[in-house]
């Protein structure tokens, strides 16, 4: 099975729940004999997650690519990834990469940020299963009644059964 993981950030430089919960997950993964690809949306943190990961790279077997490989403030970075590059760029970069190394399943994380890009990367009617990781109100944050009944009506239901 070949997954491709999409999150905000990279969690081996994090210590916080959701990431280790998330590495445990993959590592067992990778472990049992599957592939898994890491897309980070997110630009490097700080120089020392910087000077620690190249741009693209390998880590505990685990493949990892940053869309933005460079140090900016967390506050520029949503700035950037919320207003400045639409979600359709990033969507068409990714569904770039889902086809030329034919993936299995799409693991979405949790953030809003991250759904609004899954619903354009479903809207593309890939041949790839999404995985998406969620909170107790993973809706909150789809502004716009279009991408939220969107969501709500036909991203949701297909896993739903």
């Amino acid at each position: 099975m070949k997954i491709l993981a999409i999150r905000e950030t990279n969690p081996f430089i994090q210590s916080n729940a959701s990431s280790n919960r998330f590495l445990s997950l993959i590592t067992g993964l990778v472990s049992n004999g599957n592939e898994v690809d890491l897309f980070f949306t997110y630009s490097y943190l700080n120089k020392r997650e910087k000077k620690q990961f190249k741009p693209k790279g390998i880590f505990t077997n685990i493949n990892y690519e940053y869309l933005l490989p460079f140090a900016f403030p967390i506050r520029l970075i949503r700035g950037i990834f919320n207003r400045l590059i639409p979600q359709k760029i990033y969507a068409k970069k990714i569904k770039r990469k889902i086809a030329n190394n034919k993936y299995d399943y799409i693991w979405i994380g949790f953030s809003p940020n991250l759904i609004k890009l899954g619903l354009y990367l479903f809207k593309y009617e890939l041949s790839v299963k999404y995985f998406h990781e969620q909170s107790e109100y993973s809706w909150i944050g789809l502004d716009g009644s279009k991408l939220h009944n969107l969501y709500l009506n036909k991203f949701l239901p297909q896993y739903v059964s």
